[in-house]
C-alpha cells in the first residue's frame, strides 16, 4: 500500500489508474463510473477497510475534504 504514501509502489502497473479514482471513488460515491467500475471500485474500498484501515483512514483524510 506504498502508493497512498508516496513511497515507490512494489508493482507499478496499475497503481497510476487507481490513484487517479480515488478521488472519484470517495468524494462522489463513483457517480461517473460504470457498473464495471462501480463494482471495483467497491472491492477496492472493501478491502481497505477491511485489511489496511490505516491507509483507508489516510485515503479519507487526504481526498475526503471537498
Amino acid at each position: 500500500m506504498n502508493f497512498t504514501t508516496g513511497q515507490p509502489p512494489a508493482n507499478p502497473i496499475h497503481i497510476p489508474l487507481v490513484v487517479a479514482a480515488l478521488p472519484e471513488v470517495i468524494q462522489r460515491n463513483c457517480r461517473n463510473c460504470s457498473p464495471q467500475q462501480a463494482q471495483n471500485a467497491q472491492k477496492l474500498t472493501n478491502f481497505l477497510q477491511t485489511r489496511y484501515p490505516e491507509v483507508w483512514a489516510m485515503l479519507i483524510r487526504k481526498y475526503g475534504a471537498v
